[in-house]
């Protein structure tokens, strides 16, 4: 894969990744309406659309993964400079939206900031879940490199069965067996921030996509469809269980059987670039999106709030769904436009490292990466 097809790729899956983030964030008033109204004929379209975004983190882990593992080791100063960055931009724009939470309610006079830590040592603010599985990402990258780098086949085969069998089935079994959980000390290499950036890695810089046939991408495409089936169907009896349709948006089930759709949309994505010449006319300018992406999903926590009032005013004549894909998408235009803004703020700009390629390494010559 050249370094153009690839940052396409990256390009692609991180956009899709945002959006799919930020749909889910929509809320009980958004992407989750829907729950309130069980009999409505969407009902169902729209309970397959749950089970969709809830690949967006994992996308993006997947992106994110199959550039930097492949990068030369960071010394330990730059690599702790790195996640100091990361956590730095979280606080900040976390205070700014608790502040903004605080004056909408006229509660400002309350602000307290041993408060604001704690709630933010907690558990994330806004849609920053994501952003935290990516402080865990770094936190490890120096192991998951070495395991990246050095794994074969067998391995990944493995790695993918014990966490269809630890994510999927026991926690589904289990629960339809009337137990709430299964306490399982997960491996590392099981964990969310680990097991996708690791399958990212290994199906850009292997020639497994490359191999794949016509008929081996719609194996898995149908293997998507029965991973989707089984997670609405337990989600439903859930939801029946307790007579509460609401828990659908707690998205209990989502990630059980996620790791074979994500699979199958990055392969999807990449086989179509991969099969696609890309013209030299695509130019790639200083303030792209794919540099920005991370300083737009800081934003974009801080500005969906504020813009709801799009999703009210569209709800009443086009209905809550199709009202939050305008406001989700009205979201990161603004949120790549401040960012193309901030950017150019030198103390601002350092809280918005690029994790993924930057547009000048696209110019580079071709480059074949193969695994020994």
């Amino acid at each position: 894969m050249s370094r153009r097809q690839f940052y396409w790729l990256q390009y692609t899956v991180v956009l899709l990744a945002i959006f799919l983030i930020l749909l889910a964030s929509t809320g009980s008033d958004g992407l989750f309406a829907f729950a309130l109204q069980p009999t409505k004929l969407g009902f169902y379209p729209q309970m397959v659309v749950t089970m969709l975004v809830a690949a967006g983190p994992d996308l993006l882990l997947m992106a994110l993964g199959a550039y930097q593992l492949k990068q030369t080791n960071y010394s330990f100063a730059r690599l702790v400079r790195y996640i100091i960055t990361i956590i730095g931009g979280i606080t900040l724009f976390s205070l700014i939206y608790y502040v903004y939470g605080l004056a909408t309610t006229q509660q400002l006079h309350h602000f307290n900031s041993a408060t604001f830590f704690s709630e933010l040592v907690q558990g994330p603010f806004s849609t920053y879940d994501t952003l935290y599985g990516i402080i865990a990402f770094f936190v490890t990258l120096p192991i998951l490199r070495v395991v990246a780098k050095h794994a074969d086949a067998m391995t990944i085969k493995y790695l993918v069965i014990v966490e269809l069998i630890f994510v999927g089935v026991f926690p589904v079994v289990g629960y339809l067996f009337g137990l709430s959980s299964i306490y399982i000390n997960l491996p590392v290499a099981l964990q969310g921030g680990a097991f996708f950036p690791l399958m990212g890695y290994w199906l850009v810089h292997t020639d497994f996509v490359r191999k794949i046939t016509r008929e081996q991408l719609l194996i898995a495409w149908i293997l998507s469809l029965v991973c989707y089936t089984i997670m609405i169907a337990v989600t439903l009896y859930q939801s029946v269980l307790e007579g509460d349709f609401g828990v659908i948006a707690m998205q209990n089930f989502t990630q059980t059987f996620q790791a074979i759709p994500c699979l199958t949309f990055f392969i999807t994505i990449e086989t179509f670039i991969l099969n696609r010449p890309l013209s030299t006319k695509h130019r790639l300018r200083p303030t792209n999106f794919l540099r920005l992406s991370y300083g737009v999903l800081l934003i974009t926590g801080v500005v969906l709030a504020p813009l709801k009032v799009i999703l009210m005013d569209l709800t009443p004549y086009l209905g809550p769904f199709i009202g939050s894909l305008i406001w989700v998408l009205t979201t990161i235009l603004i949120s790549y436009l401040v960012a193309m803004v901030l950017s150019h703020i030198a103390g601002i700009t350092k809280l918005f490292p690029s994790i993924f390629m930057d547009f000048t390494e696209a110019h580079n010559n071709e480059i074949k990466d193969s695994m020994d």
